[in-house]
């Protein structure tokens, strides 16, 4: 998986293919790797939460309860989610 360096702190991947986004990683999220939910294939891995839901297009309907948190899910803990 090709990477690039977006700033300092954070590594997007792509992938190698086609160069759509996959994962990043940054340092204020030390020993993690976070990937996009459409770039899994195969697994049973199932979301747990949405993440900047206040940037959602206006034609983009979640039917699901998950929480939603306007912004990251960390700066969504210190406050209320959408």
């Amino acid at each position: 998986m090709p990477e690039r360096f977006v700033r300092d702190d954070v590594t997007r991947f792509f992938c190698g293919t086609c160069g759509t986004p996959v994962a990043y990683k940054a340092e204020r999220f030390a020993g993690e790797i976070h990937f996009y939910m459409a770039a899994l294939t195969k697994g049973n891995v199932a979301p747990t939460f949405h993440v900047h839901h206040a940037e959602a297009v206006d034609w983009m309907t979640i039917t699901d309860e998950l929480k939603r948190y306007p912004g990251s899910a960390n700066a969504g803990m210190e406050g209320d989610s959408a």
